[in-house]
């Protein structure tokens, strides 16, 4: 599988050795902004955090590897991203966020790192 322009590109060879590629539906891509606690769900791509103090908690990350999506703090306050199931984040918890940090979370298919 490969994307164009955000659609799902599936090659595939026939038995004559033709390469054929299919392009499928758009893949989903949800951007979503919160004014306070957040629990992060498989579609979100990109969560922005308004409020003035917010945790944002991360799905798990079993099963997810290669998944990506990041958090922006749009926020005057810190605020946390929290995980689940005592999952880390590069090792951590918790990590805090600066305002108008941002930061994109991939799973490795057990836990979250930066990237």
């Amino acid at each position: 599988h490969n994307s164009v322009n955000e659609s799902v590109v599936t090659f595939t060879a026939s038995t004559t050795g033709t390469v054929l590629a299919t392009v499928g539906s758009q893949q989903q891509s949800t951007h979503i902004t919160v004014p306070g606690d957040y629990t992060v769900v498989s579609g979100d791509r990109y969560v922005r955090a308004t409020g003035t103090s917010a945790t944002i908690t991360l799905l798990t990350s079993v099963g997810r590897a290669g998944q990506a999506f990041s958090i922006k703090n749009g926020a005057i306050n810190a605020i946390v991203v929290d995980t689940t199931s005592s999952q880390t984040i590069d090792g951590e918890l918790t990590i805090t966020m600066i305002p108008f940090a941002s930061v994109t979370f991939v799973s490795d298919g057990a836990n979250w790192g930066i990237d």
